[in-house]
């Protein structure tokens, strides 16, 4: 269950991490 909780915080970060290098979400990204 700790896993699951671990993996669905991740996400936010993930989707936003490109957009902190100055360029958009990418196809690629996901």
């Amino acid at each position: 269950m700790k896993s699951i909780a671990w993996v669905v915080a991740l996400i936010p970060i993930l989707i936003h991490a490109p957009a902190a290098d100055g360029r958009g979400p990418q196809p690629g990204d996901l």
